[in-house]
């Protein structure tokens, strides 16, 4: 009886000492846990927020297309205490530049499986980033006389001076305005809608008034209510069915030299589309002006890629059609060729488009701006000497 207290005394300093030494650890592994399921909370929102730079989204898709990383483990609670807590332990360590996905701006927090990073970079890379990878170019040669010197417009002499090619679309289908537009000053380039009717009668005209010709191909626009006309381009088709349709453009226009898009905001956008429309051009020697419809354009871009003779519309002459903003319009091409050495206009075959230019065009001259064709403009972007563009296809 007497020992009955020691015994109690005993059992109590046991129990004592074991809660002493058990509760760090459980204090540590509730906490543990709560400040790790909290990071990964708070690191699963930052995820969709990584900042990726362009060139890094080529890098990082090159390397997550050829190597399979391990994604870092992340202890959850149905591991064990000991598991939970080392594993816990590690994840609050900061991650090493070994550790770090390369290329990735990110915080190390935000990062929880490289798996899961890869796959964000996958999915906010678009194509764009992808054909900046090298492309074969072997498997499209080009022709040894390409059409657009071919069937260039000689010029025996250019003055020196700032260089404008005025560039008039959607000829053909007004055959009356189109005549109109033959009768301006020469050499202007007028692109023919490939669905116009009479169209070898309307660009032989065009040819022996000293004209350039080109093919104004149709293609997708962003409103669905505007209507691009027969066989456009569309985004929705099959390739087969795309390359079909310009096939039939490019052979719609006799003596051309090259294409430049009718509409098109939505289809200049689409990269694989794109890539179709230069690859063709790229086998025929044909060039591409960009009339730039919409922002989004990567006609320039891919043309470069696939070394696609090319260049940019900088102004459109009549998207405001009053007289008095053409004539604006065309101060202010002046004024970007004499900046930059050359510039490109593009109009229509409107009655006030047409009257601005029969008064621009015979003075244009005496400014010191040199009209020329678009062959012209295209030649001195390549490095051509103007004496060497024409070709002979003989």
């Amino acid at each position: 009886l007497f020992l009955r207290p020691s015994i109690f005394i005993s059992l109590g300093l046991v129990a004592t000492v074991t809660i002493f030494f058990a509760l760090p650890d459980l204090v540590f592994l509730q906490t543990t846990n709560s400040s790790k399921f909290d990071q990964i909370s708070e690191a699963g929102w930052q995820s969709e927020k990584l900042e990726l730079s362009p060139d890094i989204l080529t890098q990082a898709i090159s390397q997550s297309s050829s190597q399979h990383h391990d994604p870092i483990k992340i202890p959850t609670p149905a591991r064990t205490a000991r598991s939970a807590i080392v594993g816990a332990k590690k994840q609050l360590m900061p991650l090493t530049n070994e550790q770090m996905l390369p290329g990735v701006k990110a915080p190390p927090r935000a990062i929880l499986e490289r798996t899961d990073v890869n796959k964000t970079i996958r999915d906010a890379a678009s194509l764009r980033e992808k054909i900046n990878q090298s492309i074969d170019l072997e498997d499209i040669p080009k022709p040894k006389i390409p059409l657009w010197r071919a069937n260039a417009v000689m010029l025996s002499d250019i003055p020196a001076g700032p260089q404008v090619a005025v560039v008039i679309d959607d000829a053909g289908v007004d055959r009356r305005r189109t005549r109109e537009v033959i009768s301006l000053p020469s050499p202007l380039t007028i692109s023919f809608l490939t669905y116009a009717t009479q169209l070898d009668e309307q660009v032989k005209t065009a040819s022996s008034a000293g004209h350039e010709i080109m093919t104004h191909v149709p293609m997708q626009p962003i409103n669905l209510d505007a209507n691009p006309g027969k066989n456009a381009l569309n985004m929705d088709l099959k390739p087969a069915e795309v390359k079909s349709r310009l096939v039939w453009a490019l052979t719609r226009i006799p003596g051309h030299v090259g294409i430049n898009n009718h509409m098109g905001s939505r289809y200049t956008s689409h990269e694989n589309g794109m890539q179709l429309v230069m690859a063709e051009l790229r086998k025929r020697g044909l060039l591409f002006l960009d009339s730039r419809t919409s922002r989004e354009t990567v006609g320039a871009k891919l043309a470069k890629i696939y070394r696609v003779p090319h260049a940019v519309r900088n102004i459109f002459l009549d998207h405001d059609p009053r007289p008095e903003s053409i004539k604006k319009q065309l101060a202010k091409l002046e004024r970007i060729a004499q900046k930059k050495g050359y510039a490109v206009a593009i109009g229509h075959p409107r009655e006030a488009t047409i009257e601005a230019l029969s008064q621009w065009l015979p003075v244009l001259a005496e400014k010191g701006v040199v009209l020329v064709p678009i062959s012209a403009i295209i030649a001195r972007r390549e490095g051509i000497p103007q004496s060497l563009v024409k070709l002979s296809s003989k």
